[in-house]
């Protein structure tokens, strides 16, 4: 038989012919069809008569696809198009208007994706006259949905209209299924649009449905509704319990869960539970791994950070709201593109990057204006005010505020703070004075203190700048008591430790005004006033850390017993300015015998909580009312031979404070920004050479770039000019306890000149301690310090850290892991392993040699984590750590030291001691010695010193802390060792003694003269 011949063009036609009648395939009632996600449009063709019901139903899974039905005649009859999920059912409902083939076009919006869809035609019945009521009802609420989408507020305001008409003929026509569809979109949209009330009573009528189990998806959509209300009062228990019951209604893992999991994280971040928020933004993206979804999967990331943004990870921020942004973008969702690049924009003023800022800034704008998102425009114009402002364009800065102000058709509260400071910055001072005082009449009526609080801050920095000390002063004493109660509501020590940051210049402010009253009247003690304003802001911290170490602790009842006293301190505090508000009234009359009952039954209660807490665990309860010190205490608290020098940087001025027996002295210094810059210079200097095997950079940036060799001496010399340590020479005292600030707590103080003429350094003349306060060493003492007992050494060295150690050489067959704090540590100093520390090893046994009678070596498996956590160091009163240590300078509670990672049967154990385990501890020693790389290191927290590993053993009521400021060598620290305890324990030296004889020996052998050898090591707390 011959073979057929076609021309080119008869098999194109061909192939056309075929791929249409392949793509319009002919749908049957209740046959169900699955399609795949394609560039090409899909067709299928459904045969009806005339008044016949056309009812489909398309259900997305992980893909996101448009509908269109077309007429006979080729005319567009409905289309469908369901915002924001990949997971729902996209509906077809119309009656037929003549006999004929209809044709339905899916297309999906993202071909790319993997998904899939199921198309299932429904029975074809003639139309009753509440069908024709259902495909009225159905074209309008397509047409909404469609609306709805663009984000756009006038699109969203005729959505709402149209979904509400939808929502009268579902209820006309008895169709329930189509009256809870609606109502979910009509409380969305309330929602959106700002009337939570509203939103929240629709969502609770849903929840009232008789059927409303046989609509899960419906029932979830309404929970969701309720908890954005509940979250939006700000009622976040609520939201919290609203979410979870979401949750519970589907298996785990399924596609609905993606976007909930993303908001309870939300939740649980605004409820400052850190840890939760960020396993369930976890859960979350693994969620959307196993159900992709573009929408999901952008909200999450928005969310995710914000989480990012909220804790000052600013590179991760970075990175999810680039991500987020793009993701909504390529969705079509061009709205929330624009508020992804407004919190770029933000993220990046953070990270001071202002010309990226403002880039971002306009676009967003310009979408903001193109949606009519009024709202958006009012926060990107302020953004690009203080993006201005920032750069230094006080008059483009001007312009946008003043434009915000014209848009929002008012001056809000917020908005005559922020033109208030920019005429401060241009010393505007008539036109700054007169908006101060309109946002504080706004912020004082709305009772909202937070703002009160930063604007009588900034306008106290106008006093300041006209010479007004003493409205200055009222000002920021009445802030600075706002602050105090605001701390009240945090959970959280990071939210707080990013809360204090912002403040630091509410400290900064007050003592600059103080010792500026000091210059104007000398006799009236404002000097020492600025002291105690220092040694109290120093306290926080600590405090706040406690409440969180508690609040973490299996020992609930401290935590409960903690608060408690804070919260009746601060009624105690109302009470008694009421009282004094009462007394000083004409009508004495006035309740001055209810509150003085009051006043008394909050002393009996606090009194009875105290010996509770004492009783239960008595290193807390000496912290939970910290004392404000007096310059009696002060000079009660230094011996006769002692010294305190303490320093505050701060923005225009720094100053100096010395405190001796029976003298109190104040220096100007400058500015803070100038001394940190040289006391970081000079740090380099002593570290520059240094090639230690416990090497951990004191930041990332030092791993690949070395800064330029340095003139140690002529550094030191720069730096004591600067703080004024000449003024140490003449001092009767043979010792000086330092409380730095900033910068000043890298520097050994020990190691610094103290004239430009007399090249004698602080070593030679002084013993040298450190503190975070001086109060932090009256409450110290408070603790049962005692002299060190003979067999009082445990020495902590070599702990196993890998499976591939040589002393599990015969037991590595299970996969040793490290814990998760520390993975992520090591991630941040790009670690996958960690070394082992022979030398350690060395350090440990040359102590224990030297000291036959006074040590206990713990060495390899038995220098763990979990004895230690035990007690099985009680007794002793000095613990020596020679291991690794990591000072985590992004995420200073991840920081810790690494104990033993594996035990001596082969298994992985949590060998991570971190800050906060250290408060914890069930031991009291007299001192740990922390031989550690930068052991005395941590975030440093503006005004509030640095958190590191002596803070948390300091809070424990270990009253001395020997560290390292950085990674001092090997042999020199073996050492420094052997002599230090040689002083210590035999020779009975006090701490302070025994550290400078260890530092002189040193220095005096040629090999270790250089300070980078021995004036690294540094002792904290108490000196005796």
């Amino acid at each position: 038989m011959p073979r057929l011949k076609f021309s080119l063009p008869i098999v194109v036609l061909l192939l056309l012919t075929h791929s249409l009648l392949a793509q319009n395939k002919k749908l049957q009632p209740h046959e169900i069809l699955t399609g795949r996600s394609n560039a090409a449009t899909q067709s299928f063709v459904i045969e009806a008569k005339k008044d016949q019901v056309i009812s489909l139903e398309i259900k997305q899974n992980g893909i996101d696809i448009e509908t269109k039905l077309f007429s006979p005649e080729n005319s567009l009859l409905a289309e469908s198009d369901n915002p924001f999920s990949e997971q729902d059912t996209e509906r077809v409902f119309v009656i037929a208007d003549e006999t004929g083939n209809y044709r339905l076009e899916i297309k999906s919006k993202f071909p790319d994706e993997k998904g899939t869809f199921n198309l299932k035609l429904n029975d074809l019945h003639l139309a009753t006259p509440n069908d024709f009521k259902r495909a009225e009802a159905e074209k309008l609420f397509s047409k909404a949905q469609i609306l709805r989408t663009t984000g756009k507020t006038a699109d969203r305001k005729a959505a709402l209209q149209m979904f509400e008409q939808s929502l009268a003929l579902w209820q006309e026509a008895k169709d329930e299924f189509g009256e809870i569809r609606t109502l979910i979109n009509v409380s969305y949209l309330n929602r959106i649009l700002g009337n939570n009330e509203k939103s929240a009573e629709l969502a609770n009528l849903i929840l009232k449905s008789p059927n409303l189990p046989e609509y899960t998806t419906y029932k979830a959509d309404a929970l969701y509704q309720i908890a954005q209300t509940y979250s939006a009062s700000s009622k976040m228990s609520k939201a919290i319990k609203t979410l979870e019951e979401l949750l519970a209604l589907y298996p785990n893992p399924a596609p609905e869960k993606s976007i909930p999991l993303a908001t309870l994280a939300f939740y649980h971040q605004r409820f400052d539970d850190t840890e939760k928020a960020q396993s369930l933004y976890y859960q979350s993206f693994e969620n959307i791994k196993k159900f992709p979804d573009i929408y999901s999967e952008a909200q999450a990331r928005h969310q995710f950070a914000l989480f990012n943004f909220d804790y000052n990870e600013l590179e991760e921020a970075v990175k999810n709201f680039k991500l987020a942004g793009e993701l909504r973008k390529k969705g079509g969702y061009i709205r929330g593109y624009a508020i992804s690049m407004t919190f770029l924009a933000m993220t990046y003023q953070r990270m001071e990057r202002f010309p990226e800022s403002l880039e971002l800034l306009e676009k967003a704008f310009q979408i903001s204006v193109e949606f009519g998102d009024v709202t958006n425009q009012l926060d990107t114009l302020i953004y690009l005010a203080r993006a201005y402002r920032e750069a230094g364009n006080y008059q483009k800065a001007l312009e946008m505020y003043q434009k915000a102000e014209s848009l929002n058709g008012q001056t809000s509260n917020s908005l005559y703070l922020s033109l208030a400071t920019t005429y401060l910055l241009m010393s505007n001072f008539t036109e700054s004075r007169k908006n101060f005082e309109l946002a504080l009449a706004l912020y004082r009526q709305k009772k909202d203190v937070g703002g009160e609080s930063l604007t009588l801050f900034q306008y106290a920095a106008l006093e300041r700048a006209e010479n007004n000390l003493d409205a200055a002063k009222a000002k920021i004493e009445r802030s600075l008591k706002i602050v105090e109660d605001e701390q009240t509501s945090f959970r959280n020590s990071r939210q707080l430790t990013s809360f204090l940051v912002n403040r630091r210049g509410y400290f900064d402010l007050y003592i600059d005004v103080l010792m500026r009253l000091d210059e104007q009247r000398p006799n009236e003690n404002f000097a020492f006033k600025a002291l105690q304003a220092s040694e109290n802001a120093r306290m926080r911290t600590l405090i706040w850390q406690l409440r969180e170490a508690l609040k973490n602790s299996p020992q609930s009842v401290d935590y409960q017993l903690f608060t408690q006293i804070q919260k009746n301190q601060q009624q105690l505090g109302e009470q008694l300015s009421q009282l004094a508000k009462a007394q000083s009234t004409p009508n004495k009359n006035a309740n001055i015998s209810e509150i003085e009952n009051s006043i008394a039954e909050l002393n009996k209660q606090n009194e009875l909580l105290k010996a509770q807490l004492r009783k239960s665990n008595p290193n807390f309860a000496n912290l939970a009312q910290p004392p404000t010190i007096s310059l009696e205490q002060m000079q009660t608290e230094l011996d006769d031979d002692a010294a305190l020098v303490e320093y505050s940087l701060g923005e225009q001025r720094s100053y100096l404070w010395i405190v001796t027996k029976n003298n109190f002295q104040s220096f100007v210094l400058p500015k803070g920004n100038e001394i940190e810059a040289q006391a970081r210079n000079f740090y380099e200097t002593l570290i520059q050479s240094d090639n230690s095997s416990r090497v951990r950079p004191l930041d990332k940036k030092q791993e690949t770039k070395q800064p330029p060799i340095k003139n140690f001496k002529e550094e030191a010399e720069k730096l004591s000019h600067m703080i004024r340590i000449e003024k140490l020479a003449n001092l009767s005292a043979k010792r000086l306890i330092f409380v730095a600030d900033g910068a000043l707590n890298l520097i050994p103080f020990s190691s610094l000149t103290l004239s430009e003429t007399n090249p004698t350094i602080i070593a030679d003349k002084f013993e040298t301690s450190q503190l975070p306060s001086l109060t932090t060493l009256q409450i110290i003492r408070q603790q049962n310090i005692k002299p060190f007992a003979p067999n009082s050494l445990a020495i902590i060295a070599d702990p196993v850290f890998s499976m591939s150690d040589e002393r599990l050489a015969k037991k590595r067959n299970k996969q040793n892991t490290v814990e998760n704090d520390l993975a992520a540590t090591l991630r941040d100093f790009s670690l996958t392993s960690i070394p082992r520390l022979p030398f350690s090893r060395i350090e440990a046994q040359k102590i224990a040699d030297s000291l036959p009678n006074n040590s206990v070596l713990n060495l390899d498996f038995k220098a763990s984590r979990e004895r230690l956590l035990n007690g099985e160091f009680d007794g002793y009163d000095i613990l020596h750590f020679a291991t690794h240590g990591f000072l985590n300078n992004e995420h200073p509670e991840l920081s810790g030291l690494v104990l033993s990672l594996v035990d001596e049967k082969g298994n992985q154990q949590n060998g991570f001691l971190r800050t906060q385990d250290l408060y914890l501890l069930k031991i009291n020693p007299q001192m740990v010695v922390l031989s550690a790389c930068q052991t005395g290191l941590g975030k440093q927290v503006e005004n509030e010193g640095l958190i590191g590993l002596t803070r948390g053993f300091l809070a424990n009521g270990t009253p001395r802390i020997i560290s390292t400021l950085w990674k001092v060598d090997d042999s020199a620290t073996a050492e420094f060792m052997s002599r230090f305890y040689r002083a210590l324990l035999k020779e009975n030296q006090v701490p302070s003694a025994a550290l400078k004889t260890a530092q002189n020996e040193l220095k005096a052998i040629p090999r270790y003269a250089h300070p980078r050898y021995w004036a690294g090591f540094v002792l904290t707390g108490e000196w005796r």
